[in-house]
């Protein structure tokens, strides 16, 4: 997240000063912790986030995907960071992000998924999608790989199926994040509504718990009782999150690129958002009319490339900038850009 703010901001005494030197603290305790595997790194002890905490089931395991997300996430931007402030990265960063596995995975009923652990599948509803962090919000895993296609489509496959009846409030904006980050904008959207009619409370307060009984097993008054005002537990985790995830609707990058409406749904015919902030420090403003993108600008404050998917498909994309028009064509487009000057984007 530090090193999300510093791409956000390119506030490079932010970085030096502050992000790097935490960064590197933070993965000098998974150095401590990875073994040797063969030729290959593991992590022995690893947890997911309140997984098996209650009862008799082992709370933690070899290789929990929550964990290998956040050290690959965390190695990848060690050696990005590394480059801006012109240090040599330590050598085992490129060593873990090599020989560490990016999941652990599980193979049966035909296919291959994301484990919360080594030997250990989503065996139930859970209010923690944290197996699923490689996708939102660490983007370890780039999802039009052919590799990981058919182990990414089983993983959520079986993640919808285990369905909602353990999850809590702040939790939900977090699936419409996933959703939207594949692309499923009617999902993303129908989420958010969700939690708004189910995890927030008469003026607009989130909770944790449903405030109505029949969706999860997470109601304050149980299945058969009336909601009780005072057990309300009031979260702002999931306030912040909605928001977020509206934003990731409009406007998201995956692996540094940006995606315009990825998220929103077909009936969103007319949408529109102006100034919003991404990787670069960029500020993007984009209209959709008629289920159609037809006006897209991008401030760039401090120059830079910016990666954009075409949001016309594989037309080709005139950007014009002092008067002057470059055509650029492809599905993803690497648009050079000096500090200071708006472009304008669109149809060549």
């Amino acid at each position: 997240m530090m090193y999300r703010y510093y791409r956000y901001t390119l506030d490079t005494d932010f970085l030096r000063n502050t992000a790097y030197p935490f960064m590197a603290g933070a993965m000098r305790v998974y150095e401590g912790m990875l073994e040797r595997d063969g030729n290959a790194y593991s992590l022995p002890i690893s947890v997911s986030p309140e997984y098996h905490a209650v009862g008799s089931r082992s709370p933690w395991g070899r290789n929990a995907n929550f964990q290998l997300a956040c050290i690959h996430s965390l190695a990848d931007d060690l050696i990005k960071a590394s480059a801006v402030l012109g240090v040599t990265p330590e050598p085992q960063w490129a060593e873990i992000r090599e020989k560490l596995p990016k999941a652990c995975l599980i193979s049966n009923d035909g296919g291959t998924h994301i484990a919360i652990w080594e030997g250990v599948e989503l065996q139930e509803s859970h209010r923690h999608h944290a197996h699923l962090a490689g996708i939102m919000p660490f983007d370890i895993f780039d999802i039009s790989d052919p590799s990981w296609h058919s182990i990414l489509q089983d993983s959520l496959q079986r993640w919808i199926l285990r369905g909602p009846c353990l999850w809590s409030g702040w939790c939900v904006p977090w699936v419409s994040m996933v959703h939207s980050h594949c692309g499923r904008g009617e999902a993303a959207e129908f989420m958010l509504e969700v939690w708004e009619r189910v995890f927030t409370n008469e003026g607009h307060g989130t909770l944790h718990d449903a405030h109505v009984p029949g969706l999860t097993l997470f109601y304050g008054g149980g299945y058969f009782g009336e909601p009780d005002p005072k057990k309300e537990i009031m979260q702002m985790d999931a306030g912040m999150a909605a928001a977020a995830a509206v934003q990731e609707m409009l406007l998201h990058t995956r692996q540094g690129v940006n995606f315009i409406f990825a998220g929103v749904p077909a009936r969103w015919r007319e949408v529109s958002f102006t100034g919003m902030r991404t990787d670069g420090a960029f500020l993007v403003s984009a209209t959709r009319k008629s289920g159609t993108v037809t006006d897209l600008t991008v401030e760039s404050p401090h120059g830079g490339i910016f990666l954009l998917a075409n949001p016309w498909g594989e037309e080709p994309l005139g950007v014009t900038a002092n008067g002057e028009t470059m055509t650029y064509s492809g599905d993803v487009l690497a648009i050079p850009t000096a500090a200071g000057e708006t472009y304008t984007l669109a149809k060549a």
